[in-house]
């Protein structure tokens, strides 16, 4: 009997121990599938997150729906590709933080899908070319620059390409609030101010220096616009250089308003005024950082000045000038047959006021003897061409390698697959080598040109560049 009850016991205790064993089982696929459902919930929630972070980060930055995008296609001609406008971001190549550029870039470039297509891909090299697109020059700016720097040759046929009795310099510098921006740890201001003196104690004695600066009054405030856009002042008189003088009038002004050049281009027209074109070699620089704010027409502006009896050589400086900007910097600079530099930095802007340094020298060498300084001329084809080659051989090579930084940065990360990065590899590859194939050709056209005299050389260029541009 105890035997029976006994198995009866045991009989009911496997029961509950096999109900009991489910039961855990169950608890524990369902603690398993609860868990599951809470990682995913998170790994979602982190996504989320992630992406919602991604966006805060790239609040600037585009979706990359191509429903209202368009693939403009990349320039198939050298002509197509020095009509770009250079990038307002070059600079960040030169950032050694990895990190810090990868930032930069998610937050001014479209967001790309996991998976994208190409044409979503062309679009975002695209986008990157807008940022970091280098500042191609074709033929014509070789010879505007030869041309400026012929000044004093007596075959040149225009008058204000001669050296006359005097040499007269106004620098017309931008000094609207946007001049505050920092450039490589200082202020666009600074830059120029130490520019210009640097500038100026190397020019010849006799040679005259004039500093006109506009947008320096008033605020960038709608309220104080009129106020702004009337300011432009001469404050250093057109004179031989008192550096000491120079210096302190540089330092009394602020980059604080508008941008006023078209007013700035009549008032250096009155500047000039005695100093007739006839007896005077007069040379206008605008320095500035962007397109004109106020009322007016700069581009006419520009060319009443250019064809008034001053008959100046103007040329214009665009020192880390926006897309707009440099356009109509550009159109000024074409209308009056000067020449036209963008610069990114403090040293660039010094290069383009040392073209100016070399030619006041050449000046200073034409007073004293001239044919020796003539004779000198006919031997600088040969550098300047290769000063030009060498240039765009090496916008190529930056370019090409700034590129690539972003799309390699984005694969680091894990921001682009793999086959993403090589599509882009290969596109910015083939791109290159097609530019660098045009500037052979140049250069092959160019070296046969090179060993005539220099005036030869500069009417065989208009000839075959200037008139019948090479498509």
């Amino acid at each position: 009997m105890v035997r029976r009850s006994y198995s009866i016991f045991s009989i009911v205790l496997l029961f509950f121990l096999i109900a009991c064993s489910q039961n855990n089982e169950q608890q524990a696929v369902d603690k398993n599938n609860q868990t599951e459902q809470q990682d995913s919930e998170n790994s979602e929630g982190k996504k989320d997150s992630l992406s919602s972070d991604d966006n805060n980060s790239q609040n600037n930055a585009e979706t990359l729906d191509m429903s209202n995008k368009t693939v403009e296609g990349l320039p198939d001609t050298y002509k197509a590709l020095t009509s770009k406008p250079a990038g307002p971001h070059q600079e960040l190549y030169k950032y050694t933080d990895e990190a810090k550029r990868l930032e930069f870039y998610q937050d001014k470039l479209p967001i790309l899908p996991e998976n994208p297509s190409n044409k979503q891909l062309d679009y975002f090299y695209q986008e990157i070319l807008k940022l970091i697109q280098r500042d191609f020059n074709g033929p014509d700016k070789l010879i505007d620059n030869m041309r400026f720097q012929s000044l004093g040759s007596p075959d040149v046929e225009d008058s204000r390409y001669q050296f006359k009795e005097n040499l007269n310099i106004e620098i017309i510098l931008d000094a609207s609030g946007s001049m505050d921006e920092d450039v490589s740890g200082q202020t666009k201001m600074e830059a120029a101010k130490e520019t210009i003196q640097s500038f100026v104690q190397g020019l010849p004695e006799k040679a005259k220096v004039g500093i006109r600066v506009y947008g320096h009054k008033g605020s960038e405030s709608e309220a104080d616009k009129q106020k702004s856009c009337k300011s432009t002042e001469l404050i250093y008189q057109i004179s031989e250089i008192d550096q000491r003088k120079l210096s302190q009038t540089l330092k009394g002004v602020e980059p604080t308003g508008w941008t006023p050049i078209t007013k700035a281009f009549q008032e250096a027209e009155k500047d000039l005024k005695d100093f007739n074109g006839d007896r005077n070699t007069n040379i206008v620089y605008l320095v500035s950082d962007g397109i004109a704010t106020c009322e007016g027409d700069p581009i006419q502006a520009a060319k009443d000045l250019y064809s008034s009896e001053v008959t100046p050589i103007i040329n214009v400086i665009g020192f880390q000038v926006d897309q707009k900007g440099q356009k109509q910097l550009e159109n000024i600079a074409d209308t009056t047959k000067g020449i036209y530099e963008t610069v990114e930095n403090p040293n660039q802007l010094k290069k383009e006021f040392d073209k100016v340094k070399e030619v006041a020298q050449s000046w200073e060498d034409w007073k004293d003897h001239s044919e020796t300084k003539i004779s000198v001329k006919d031997t600088e084809n040969s550098l300047d061409i290769f000063g030009y080659i060498t240039d765009e051989e090496g916008k190529i090579i930056d370019e090409r390698m700034q590129a690539e930084s972003i799309f390699s940065a984005y694969w680091m990360e894990g921001t682009m697959s793999k086959e993403s990065y090589q599509y882009l590899e290969e596109k910015n590859h083939t791109y290159h080598d097609w530019i660098v194939k045009e500037v052979k050709e140049l250069k092959s056209e160019l070296n046969n040109i090179r060993e005539k005299k220099h005036q030869e050389a500069l009417k065989a260029l208009e000839e075959k560049y200037k008139n019948n541009t090479k498509e």
